[in-house]
């Protein structure tokens, strides 16, 4: 059948296992960040402006998107967007 294989193994090169580079596509699930930088336009309309308290939701090697936060708000973000958004980890 063609779901038999759905379920992949981790790449190798996911955020848990490769340092974090300050890009918001190597952000760790769970955890809250502060917008640094972000040059995407687009990504800038849905709140994404720097000094803005994000936290990453989902974040998977197995998918294209991230899922965060924003407010109350959640996006769909692709990881080619998040790869040029600059990120801060906020200490609790």
């Amino acid at each position: 059948m063609w779901f038999k294989n759905r379920a992949r193994k981790g790449c190798g090169v996911c955020p848990r296992r490769r340092s974090h580079d300050n890009s918001l596509e190597s952000a760790f699930e769970e955890e809250k960040y502060k917008i640094v930088s972000n040059p995407h336009r687009k990504s800038f309309e849905l709140g994404l402006f720097n000094g803005n308290i994000i936290e990453v939701i989902r974040n998977s090697c197995n998918q294209r998107n991230i899922i965060i936060g924003v407010n109350d708000s959640r996006y769909i973000i692709s990881k080619d967007i998040a790869r040029h958004i600059k990120v801060q980890l906020v200490e609790a």
